[in-house]
C-alpha cells in the first residue's frame, strides 16, 4: 500500500518513544498480558546472561517503561588480575597484545560486575583512556554503558 511521504511523517511523528536500544545492546524480547518484556543480555564468559530487565506495559491507549530491575548473577571475582595484564599489553612497543584486549576488556568487565572496586572504576571514569581506540575502545564504552545502568538499578557491590 503506498502512502504520501507527508502522511507517513506525520504518523511517525505522532509516535511517542518509549524504547530505544543503542547498536552495542542486545536484548531478549517476549509478550506478555499487557505489553513486552525486554531482558537485556550481557556477554561475558563466552555466553549471554539476561542482566537487566524492563517491562513496557500498556492501556487504554498509552504504554510506558518501568524503572527497571537487575536479574545479574554476578561472578565472583573471575579475574583478579586482568587490569594489570590490559596495562600491560597496552604499553607494548610491537603491539602483539593488541588482538588479546578485546578479549581482555570484557574479562575486566566481569570482573566489575563481580564487584572489584578497581575494575569499575576503569570503566566508570568520565574520559577513555587514550590508548582504547578501535574496536577495544567500543567494548570499553559499551561496558561502560552497561555498568552505569546497573549501578543506577542498584545491581552493582
Amino acid at each position: 500500500m503506498w502512502f504520501p511521504r507527508n502522511r507517513i511523517v506525520d504518523f511517525i511523528e505522532g509516535i511517542e518513544e518509549i524504547f530505544s536500544a543503542g547498536a552495542l545492546e542486545d536484548y531478549f524480547v517476549s509478550s506478555t498480558r499487557h505489553g513486552v518484556l525486554l531482558e537485556e543480555l550481557w556477554w561475558w564468559e563466552d555466553e549471554y546472561h539476561p542482566s537487566l530487565k524492563f517491562e513496557i506495559k500498556c492501556s487504554r491507549g498509552s504504554c510506558a517503561l518501568n524503572k527497571g530491575s537487575c536479574l545479574l548473577k554476578r561472578p565472583v571475582n573471575p579475574y583478579p588480575q586482568i587490569l594489570n595484564e590490559i596495562k600491560k599489553r597496552s604499553r607494548d612497543k610491537d603491539q602483539s597484545g593488541a588482538p588479546y584486549l578485546d578479549a581482555m576488556m570484557i574479562k575486566a568487565f566481569a570482573q566489575a560486575l563481580g564487584g572489584d572496586q578497581k575494575a569499575q572504576e576503569f570503566f566508570l571514569e568520565k574520559n577513555r583512556p587514550l590508548w582504547l581506540d578501535g574496536s577495544i575502545g567500543e567494548e570499553w564504552i559499551a561496558a561502560q554503558m552497561k555498568l552505569e545502568k546497573a549501578k543506577k538499578l542498584g545491581c552493582l557491590q
